[in-house]
């Protein structure tokens, strides 16, 4: 007769760093598991980006939600040497705001999510960084992650949505603007 191997993951739990254990219904895993959803859409808009620079932010992008979760993992009062910081947003709004200046008018508009092929990956990408920013919300107010994971996925969520309009302009993709209001 052979044993089968009992997998933690089978009972419904999983591990963080020092062996904590946690539901996998629970937020903190909730928001780890979406922000490796969103770290494989950025994945996928490389795949289909031929773009140097474009690629290299996303892969920047890619590092930064790898570093986020890597802190995420650690149980909030054992996290001694957090992996992302106050540098990380200036960077983002300094980025943003770049890429901003090079979208032509109108800026304060609503866009249909669509365009490139990479550009449409890249919105999908803003909406689940948006979903991890609700979650992170609910995790900040109950006092289990820091701000700046909040804050940092806030300015992600930003630098996504500008980063798909300026791919559509790079790839000669006319936006499709929503004027209903």
């Amino acid at each position: 007769m052979r044993l089968k191997r009992v997998h933690l993951g089978d009972d419904g739990y999983t591990l963080i760093m020092f062996g904590e254990r946690i539901a996998k219904e629970d937020l903190l895993i909730e928001l780890i598991g979406v922000l490796d959803e969103l770290n494989s859409f950025i994945g996928l808009g490389r795949s289909f980006s031929k773009n140097e620079y474009i690629n290299s932010i996303l892969r920047d992008i890619q590092d930064l939600i790898f570093r986020i979760s890597r802190d995420l993992a650690y149980p909030k009062n054992k996290l001694v040497d957090p992996w992302v910081s106050e540098k990380d947003v200036e960077n983002l709004e300094r980025l943003t705001n770049d890429l901003w200046e090079k979208i032509p008018e109108p800026k304060y508009a609503f866009v249909y999510p669509t365009g490139s092929p990479t550009a449409s990956v890249i919105h999908v990408a803003r909406s689940v960084c948006r979903r991890s920013e609700r979650i992170a919300s609910k995790l900040y107010h109950e006092s289990r992650i820091d701000k700046i994971y909040l804050v940092v996925l806030n300015r992600l969520s930003d630098l996504l949505y500008v980063l798909a309009r300026y791919i559509n302009l790079l790839d000669n993709y006319t936006e499709e603007i929503w004027r209903k209001w």
